[in-house]
C-alpha cells in the first residue's frame, strides 16, 4: 500500500514537472516533427502548420505552410525553387529576413523554398528530380551547399540509386516522444551528437590528396544534375557558403581547399550550372560591415548557421545573378 502511494505521488510529480518542462519547450526550443513526405522532394517535412521555437541558436517562432515547409503560403505557380539544409530552411530567425524571400522580392519573382535540415547536396542531388517534377519552377533551381568537398562513395550511391533518405518516426516510441515537447530537445540533441560523431569519422578519413576516382565521380554527378535541370527548362545555380572562423587577430578565415573548389567550379561549368562562390561577398561583408555570415548573439561568434546578414548577402548577390541573366 505504501509503495503504491510513493509511485502515485511520483507518476504525479513526473506528470506535472513534464507538463511544465513541456510548455517551457514549447515557446523556448520545439522543431516541431516531421514525417515522410509523399511527393519525394526531400526526405521529410514538418506538419502542416506546425509550430517552431529557436531561442538556443538565434530567436524566432515560426508557423510552416499547409506542405510543411518555411514559406507565408504555396504560391500558384513557381519561378524559382530553392533546395538545400538547415542553413537554407531558416528556423533560426524571422522568416521574412531568409535569402528565398530576399530574393523574391529582389526579383519579383515567385520564390518557394524546400529547405530542409538534414538535406546536405547528396540528398538534394537524389531528389532534384522528384522536386522539379512537383514544383515544376519556370526558370531557376537555386541548390545550396557549405562544402565543395564531396565524399566520393556518397556521389557513387547518389549516382547508383542507393543512396539512403533521412529516416522519419512516423511510429513507435521514439515518435511519441516527440509528442511532448519536453522530450524533444534531448532527442534533438542526441541525435546531434551522433551526426557529429559520424561527421568526425568521415572528416579523419579524407585525406589532403584528392582520390583518383573523385573528379571522374563529381563531373558524372553534377552532368546528371545539369541535365535533369535542362530537361525542366530550368537554370540550376549552385552557391558555396565557407564556414568562417573568426581569428584572434581579429581576421576571419575561410577554409576552402583551392584544389577542390577549383574542381567543383569547373565541373559546374561543363555540367551547364551556375556556380556562386559567396566566399568573396562575405569578405567583404566582414571587411565593410564588420558582420560574419553565420552565428547569433546567443552562440559563438562566426559558428553555426547561416544568420540574416548571411542571407541578405546571399540573396543580392544571386538576385543580381537572376536579372543580369533575364537582361541577356
Amino acid at each position: 500500500m505504501a509503495f503504491l502511494k510513493w509511485f502515485g505521488k511520483a507518476l504525479i510529480a513526473f506528470v506535472l514537472a513534464t507538463a511544465i518542462l513541456s510548455g517551457f519547450a514549447y515557446v523556448y526550443s520545439y522543431d516541431g516533427i516531421h514525417h515522410t513526405n509523399p511527393t519525394g522532394a526531400t526526405d521529410y517535412v514538418w506538419r502542416p502548420n506546425e509550430h517552431i521555437a529557436t531561442m538556443t541558436e538565434g530567436f524566432a517562432w515560426l508557423k510552416m505552410d499547409e506542405a510543411g515547409f518555411n514559406n507565408a503560403g504555396i504560391p500558384d505557380t513557381v519561378d524559382v525553387l530553392f533546395m538545400g539544409s538547415s542553413h537554407t530552411d531558416d528556423l533560426h530567425f524571422s522568416a521574412d529576413k531568409n535569402a528565398a524571400v530576399l530574393t523574391g522580392e529582389l526579383t519579383g519573382r515567385s520564390v518557394y523554398n524546400v529547405g530542409m535540415s538534414g538535406h546536405t547536396i547528396y540528398r538534394c542531388l537524389d531528389n532534384l528530380p522528384a522536386a522539379l517534377a512537383t514544383y515544376q519552377p519556370e526558370e531557376f533551381v537555386v541548390l545550396e551547399t557549405d562544402t565543395v568537398r564531396l565524399n566520393v562513395d556518397r556521389m557513387n550511391e547518389v549516382l547508383n540509386g542507393t543512396a539512403l533518405p533521412n529516416p522519419s518516426y512516423e511510429s513507435g516510441i521514439v515518435y511519441y516522444m516527440q509528442l511532448i515537447p519536453a522530450f524533444k530537445p534531448m532527442y534533438k540533441q542526441l541525435d546531434v551528437w551522433m551526426s557529429l560523431e559520424e561527421e568526425e569519422e568521415e572528416q579523419s578519413s579524407e585525406s589532403s590528396e584528392m582520390p583518383e576516382e573523385y573528379l571522374g565521380v563529381l563531373k558524372e554527378l553534377l552532368a546528371r544534375a545539369g541535365q535533369q535541370a535542362r530537361e525542366a527548362g530550368v537554370t540550376l545555380i549552385v552557391y558555396y557558403h565557407p564556414p568562417e572562423k573568426l581569428m584572434p587577430d581579429g581576421t576571419v578565415r575561410y577554409k576552402t581547399s583551392k584544389q577542390y573548389l577549383t574542381a567543383f567550379s569547373e565541373a559546374c561549368e561543363e555540367a551547364g550550372i551556375v556556380f556562386v562562390n559567396m566566399t568573396e561577398s562575405f569578405c567583404r561583408l566582414y571587411n565593410t560591415q564588420h558582420l560574419l555570415a553565420h552565428g547569433f548573439d546567443n552562440t559563438q561568434i562566426g559558428e553555426g548557421h547561416l544568420n540574416a546578414n548571411g542571407h541578405k548577402v546571399i540573396a543580392e548577390v544571386l538576385s543580381e545573378l537572376i536579372n543580369q541573366r533575364e537582361v541577356r
